[in-house]
Formats: structure tokens, sequence, C-alpha cells
């Protein structure tokens, strides 16, 4: 169980790195929503990835061409989804991207992430 909660910290985290260069971007840079949605997804990607092998699951300094795979193909598969979700919402049913954005990492982040991080990349 303690897994679980420091890889919702990481999570929490990641997500407001996300936010913060995704936000930062399209509001004070005027970049599109959905590509500082990607930029954003991106760079919190990248820390969900060093903190969980740190710190959550801890698996030390090393990382293996194995880890990587994994954790890109899954990370690909979120990307996927969170990027797919923002459109809908926001192109579809005229959502604020922010609220768009807030709905799909929620339902993501609890319905696949912390399973696939701990029993497929981080196993």
């Amino acid at each position: 169980m303690r897994k679980f909660y420091k890889s919702q910290i990481v999570s929490l985290i990641a997500t407001a790195t996300d936010f913060l260069i995704t936000i930062s971007l399209k509001e004070i840079a005027g970049f599109p929503y959905l590509s500082a949605h990607m930029v954003g997804i991106t760079a919190g990607g990248a820390s969900q990835f060093t903190l969980n092998k740190i710190w959550a699951f801890k698996k030390g300094k090393n990382i293996s061409n194995r880890m990587i795979i994994k954790f890109i193909l899954v990370w690909v598969v979120g990307f996927s989804l969170n990027t797919s979700g923002v459109w809908l919402l926001t192109h579809s049913f005229h959502w604020n991207y922010i609220l768009s954005k807030i709905i799909i990492s929620s339902v993501l982040a609890v319905s696949l992430n912390f399973y696939f991080q701990k029993e497929y990349v981080f196993k």
C-alpha cells in the first residue's frame, strides 16, 4: 500500500508539472491548447518516470533499456488516450481545455496509471 501512496504523490507532482507547463504555454505564450497539452504531458511523463523509478518503486539509479521501453509503451498509450480525450471534450463538447484535462487525467490516473507502472514498468 505504501507504493500506492508514493505513486499517487508522484502522479500529483507530474500532473502539476504537466498543468503548469500546459497553462503557461497556452495562456502566456499563446500556443494552441492541444500543442500546449502535448508539451505539458511530455514533461509530466518525464518527471513521473524519474520520481517513480527513484522514490516510489525504488529501482535505484540503474535504468535498463527494457524498463525504458516498457515505460514508453505505457506512456504512449496514456498520451494517446489523454490527448484524444482532451480533444474530444474540448472540441466536440466545447468544454474548457483545463476542465477537459482535469477529467481525463483523473480518469486515467485511477484506472490505468498506477497498475501499469507497478505491475509492468517497475516490476
